[in-house]
C-alpha cells in the first residue's frame, strides 16, 4: 500500500518530538494566500464567497520567517489559487525564505509569467479533472486546458520542479475519460496520481459500490506507471478508515492551517470551505491572529497554547462531522501512522 506507507514514513522521523511535545513550531503549515481563483468549479463553492481576501506580503513573510526560524520544515500554499495572488512572483524570488514549498493549483498560469520561477517549489500538486476541452469547460468553467497541458509539459521536460503530482476529483462528469486521463499523465511522465471521489455534491457523486472496481481497474492499467497512487485505498473501499476506532488526532500538534482571514485551524478538513462561508466548524477554531510584522510571533504563541486542544477526543472521528466524513482523504493516515508507531515503539531515540 504505497499511499499508506508514504504517509507513515512522514510521521516516523518526528515521532518523539510530537510525542513529547518538543516542537517549537509546526513541522508544516498550510497557508491560504488568496481566495481568488481562475476557475469556478462546479464541485466547489469557494468562488461563491461573499468577499475575497488575500494575505499581504508583510504578514505572509512574518508567519513564514518566524516559523522557519523555529524549526518549520515546509509550507503548503493554496487558496483560491497561488497564481491569482498578487505577491506570487515576489515570493518565488524571495531568497530569504528557505523552507520546502508545496502548492496545489489548477495550474492556470497567467500570460507573461515565467515558469522557470517555479524552480523555487519542491512539490507541485495539480488539480486534474479532465483531459478533453469539453469536460474541462464543464467542470472548471474556463477554457485553458491546452495551455495547462503545454505548461505541464514544459515543467516536466525541463525538470523545473522536483516532484509533480496530480489529484483528480472523480465525479460523474469525468468518469468516462478517467483512463484517457491516466494515459495522458503516464505519457507526460507524472509519477504520482491520487484519485478521490467527489465530496459535498450528491449530484456529482459516483455510486459508492463502483469505487472498488474503479480502483482495481486503475491499479491494473496504471499501477506501474504511477509509483505513488491511492488505487489500493479505492480498492479496499476505505475499509481501514471505516474500521479504525479510538485513534486520536495529532494533527494540531504537528501542523496548522491559516486562512486568508488569519483564522487558525487544526487542518483543512475543519477549515473546509466547500459549502461556502456558512459551513464552518467555529467551535474548533484555534483562534485568530492579526496582520502585520508580528503575525508570526502571534501565531506561534497561539499554536503552542492550543496545539494539544484536540487531545480530549480519544477518536478523531468524534471531533466533528467533517472529520468523520472527509478525513479518509486527508490526515487519517498520519494519525494511523502515529498510533501504529506509538503502539509498536512507545519510545524512539532519533
Amino acid at each position: 500500500m504505497a499511499y499508506t506507507r508514504e504517509k507513515f514514513k512522514k510521521i516516523e522521523p518526528w515521532f518523539e518530538a510530537i510525542n513529547q511535545d518538543l516542537l517549537k513550531a509546526p513541522i508544516s503549515i498550510v497557508l491560504l494566500v488568496t481566495d481568488k481563483c481562475a476557475c469556478k468549479c462546479h464541485m466547489c463553492t469557494h468562488w461563491k464567497m461573499k468577499k475575497f481576501h488575500q494575505l499581504d506580503y508583510e504578514t505572509f513573510y512574518s508567519i513564514m520567517k518566524t516559523c522557519e526560524d523555529n524549526g518549520m520544515q515546509s509550507a503548503f500554499l493554496s487558496g483560491g489559487d497561488c497564481f491569482s495572488w498578487e505577491h506570487w512572483e515576489r515570493f518565488l524570488q524571495d531568497e530569504t525564505l528557505k523552507s520546502a514549498i508545496q502548492i496545489t493549483s489548477p495550474f492556470i498560469v497567467p500570460e507573461g509569467f515565467s515558469l522557470d520561477l517555479l524552480s523555487r517549489l519542491k512539490w507541485l500538486r495539480v488539480s486534474w479533472d479532465a483531459v478533453t476541452s469539453e469536460t474541462f469547460k464543464k467542470i472548471r468553467r474556463t477554457d485553458k486546458l491546452d495551455k495547462i497541458k503545454e505548461d505541464l509539459k514544459y515543467i516536466i521536460d525541463n525538470k523545473i520542479i522536483e516532484d509533480v503530482g496530480m489529484t483528480t476529483c472523480l465525479q460523474k462528469d469525468n468518469l468516462a475519460e478517467l483512463y484517457e486521463m491516466g494515459e495522458f499523465l503516464a505519457n507526460l511522465g507524472v509519477k504520482r496520481w491520487i484519485v478521490q471521489p467527489v465530496n459535498y455534491n450528491p449530484e456529482l457523486e459516483i455510486p459508492q459500490e463502483s469505487v472498488p472496481h474503479i480502483g482495481a481497474e486503475l491499479l491494473r492499467e496504471f499501477g506501474g506507471a504511477f509509483p505513488i497512487n491511492n488505487f489500493d485505498v479505492l480498492i479496499e473501499d476505505f475499509k481501514t478508515y471505516n474500521s479504525a476506532e479510538n485513534i486520536p488526532c495529532v494533527i494540531p500538534r504537528m501542523e496548522a492551517f491559516i486562512d486568508t482571514r488569519l483564522r487558525v485551524w487544526p487542518c483543512c478538513n475543519i477549515a473546509q470551505d466547500s459549502f461556502g462561508d456558512e459551513e464552518r466548524a467555529n467551535d474548533l477554531l484555534m483562534g485568530m491572529i492579526h496582520h502585520g510584522p508580528n503575525a508570526g510571533e502571534e501565531f506561534l504563541k497561539l499554536w503552542n497554547e492550543r496545539k494539544n486542544y484536540l487531545d480530549k477526543f480519544s477518536d478523531f472521528k468524534k471531533i466533528h462531522k467533517l472529520c468523520e466524513y472527509t478525513c479518509k482523504f486527508k490526515y487519517f493516515y498520519y494519525n494511523l501512522g502515529f498510533a501504529s508507531c506509538k503502539a509498536e515503539r512507545p519510545t524512539i531515540y532519533i
